[in-house]
């Protein structure tokens, strides 16, 4: 027993020695100097910065803005914060501008979610009476008057942004989920 016990130390040594000669072979440059490259981890590149947030985006009718103001989890469902804004000197009326069932109507049913794969969206959330989840019945606005409405979706995965998309506005991409 001692014999092989002293053999494998032996050779667990020469292992070592093997090991640290190839470590200083590898890491000197030319001369025999230490090249600090080498021998440092080498660190991954950050990946490039997503698209900024568009802050604000003006509806297909003038005078109608929408902002995002906040996509935020709660317990499996993403809650969507959206502000609008009456800059025209008339009332706007949701109506059906937001919503393509008439039972919809005065809501903003049909927004969707996107992933940034663009391999799966994500509808509105309904109650059992088939009813939007959110800010529903929606009054009109009156000019300069400027309403949170929220919107609730199922939670998307893992990732961290979405893309918004609502009707007569155009997309909000890479939306940040807290």
């Amino acid at each position: 027993m001692r014999c092989r016990s002293w053999r494998f130390r032996r050779w667990d040594g020469r292992l070592r020695g093997a090991f640290i000669a190839g470590l200083l072979f590898v890491s000197c440059g030319p001369g025999g100097r230490v090249d600090p490259d080498a021998a440092s981890p080498r660190v991954p590149s950050p990946p490039p910065a997503p698209a900024a947030l568009v802050p604000e985006a003006t509806a297909d009718w003038g005078g109608l803005t929408v902002r995002v103001v906040e996509a935020k989890r709660i317990a499996g469902v993403l809650s969507v914060q959206l502000l609008f804004a009456n800059t025209s000197s008339q009332p706007f009326e949701f109506g059906d501008r937001f919503a393509s069932d008439p039972a919809d109507r005065d809501t903003l049913a049909d927004t969707v979610l996107v992933e940034p794969s663009g391999l799966r969206k994500y509808f509105v959330l309904r109650d059992r009476a088939g009813h939007v989840v959110g800010s529903g019945a929606v009054a009109p606005l009156r000019p300069g008057e400027r309403r949170l409405i929220a919107v609730h979706f199922p939670a998307p995965g893992s990732g961290t942004r979405i893309t918004i998309q609502i009707p007569h506005v155009p997309g909000f991409r890479d939306v940040p989920i807290s």
